[in-house]
């Protein structure tokens, strides 16, 4: 049987790098869990743990598979819970029996096991690359000729989605072929409900497997959950064992998707964290951050810095990442960093600034300190910004080479520079008043209103996202280094 190593294991990791003393762990990337953290009610759960751990849970997880049905909108006869997506994986090899699979690489090594351990022969037909951006196409699909397709919506480590129409057209011309589509990381997709293929009119030869502990951080408990047309799910009822998913975890159930707010919190923390670690990180020099859907980026790092190496320099750091050496499809220079908390992420960065020197946003003449005014006043429409062009005129004739800057601005109309780049109009007329090309360097930091519900935050030219004012005071410092 295939031995793939997984996030979260410090002690395999630190004993394949040679360190003999495994570090404490500070920051975990190497793990794909909800950076929210648990939702409320499992502190309800684990208060009433001495009783449920004292009688023998519902053998067959009906109660919860019920709740896990209805907050899915689907028949109850259309759902079976196991004890993690792991173990689905091997109800549907033993119930469904089918002499090969076929696996899209990279992908999670989960599949590969499973097909191992049920003997099932597993082949990677069609190779995601870096040169179609890790994407998953109809033509790439029609290749695949496994009984059994794997598809991860959205894929690990990749993070990438695959269009839903896309799938169901593959499953509706290959009727013979049964495709199970992985949503483990789709509950962090803020358009879910438009993505997911748990519904009523799903084709009988889709099986849709989601683990429920990554979304809502309780990987220890292990609870996950299959959809599929009744008859379907029949046929893995009867492979089943009994008492399979524990009590906790079937109370736990109960009430997972009753937090609207959480689920909510969890999806907004998530893409806006994805998106402040992936600007950051792209300012390092030889990182190319992928575009990713999920709750975690897939990076290829430079030559000189393999994943091994760098897993190891971050280890003894007490930070761990997921070296993507063991995927299939992967060389040695690519790496998984899940999205964590702002805390961690900083953790992080700061590391990596010790190890690779930041790439300079500023030209190498300009680095020497150099005389500057600042115009200040006490109320908006107080002209500052007049001033401040006047000032640039003046300065500019006299022969001084000259520049506005504004560190961070708020409007609602904007510039877009030669380079693509948006900044704010107030600095685009005070550089025509200085003779010199507008520059977001000018402006580092745009905020343009969207009014009840906060503004559109844009670094260095590019938007990064919408976000209240308390999110983005949260952020203060990181605009100060980007101004």
């Amino acid at each position: 049987m295939r031995t793939n190593p997984h996030g979260g294991d410090t002690h395999s990791v630190a004993e394949r790098l040679g360190i003999p003393s495994v570090p404490e762990i500070k920051c975990d990337f190497s793990v794909n869990i909800n950076p929210l953290g648990p939702p409320p009610q499992l502190r309800e759960v684990l208060l009433r743990g001495n009783v449920l751990s004292a009688s023998y849970p519902d053998a067959y997880a009906e109660c919860a598979e019920a709740h896990l049905a209805d907050a899915h909108c689907v028949p109850r006869e259309s759902v079976i819970a196991g004890n993690g997506s792991t173990e689905l994986f091997g109800w549907i090899l033993q119930a469904l029996s089918p002499s090969s699979a076929s696996l899209l690489a990279p992908c999670y090594a989960g599949y590969a096991e499973a097909c191992d351990a049920c003997g099932t022969r597993c082949d990677s037909e069609a190779l995601l690359t870096h040169d179609n951006g890790f994407r998953v196409n109809a033509d790439i699909l029609d290749r695949m000729r496994g009984e059994i397709i794997f598809l991860g919506q959205p894929n690990n480590p990749t993070g990438r989605l695959v269009d839903p129409d896309i799938i169901l057209s593959a499953a509706r011309t290959n009727p013979r072929r049964t495709y199970i589509v992985d949503e483990a990381f789709i509950d962090f997709c803020p358009n879910r409900s438009e993505l997911t293929l748990i519904r009523a009119d799903t084709p009988g030869n889709i099986i849709v497997v989601k683990s429920l502990t990554k979304f809502f951080a309780v990987p220890g408990l292990r609870l996950g959950m299959a959809f599929a047309r009744p008859d379907v799910i029949e046929r893995l009822n009867s492979v089943r064992m009994p008492w399979t998913v524990n009590a906790l975890s079937q109370s736990l159930a109960m009430s997972l998707y009753d937090d609207g707010d959480y689920i909510s919190r969890t999806q907004d923390l998530t893409v806006r964290l994805r998106e402040q670690m992936s600007h950051s990180l792209t300012k390092i020099p030889g990182f190319e951050v992928l575009a990713s859907d999920a709750n975690f980026v897939m990076v290829k790092l430079p030559p000189a810095c393999p994943a091994p190496r760098l897993q190891e320099l971050l280890l003894r750091k007490g930070i761990l990442i997921r070296d993507c050496s063991n995927y299939e499809g992967l060389d040695s220079y690519y790496c998984r960093l899940a999205v964590r908390p702002e805390r961690e992420i900083g953790e992080l960065l700061t590391a990596l600034s010790g190890l690779f020197e930041p790439r300079s946003l500023t030209p190498p003449d300009l680095k020497t300190k150099t005389p500057a005014v600042m115009v200040v006043g006490t109320t908006s429409n107080a002209g500052k910004s007049v001033l401040a062009a006047a000032l640039c005129r003046y300065f500019a004739r006299q022969g001084l080479s000259v520049a506005p800057f504004k560190a961070q601005n708020m409007a609602l109309n904007s510039f877009v520079t030669r380079e693509g780049g948006e900044m704010g109009r107030a600095q685009v007329a005070q550089a025509a008043a200085a003779g010199v090309e507008p520059h977001t360097d000018m402006n580092p930091v745009l905020l343009k209103p969207l009014g009840e519900d906060g503004s559109q935050v844009i670094v260095n030219g590019k938007a990064i996202g919408n976000y209240r004012a308390r999110e983005y005071y949260a952020m203060k410092s990181r605009m100060r280094d980007e101004a």
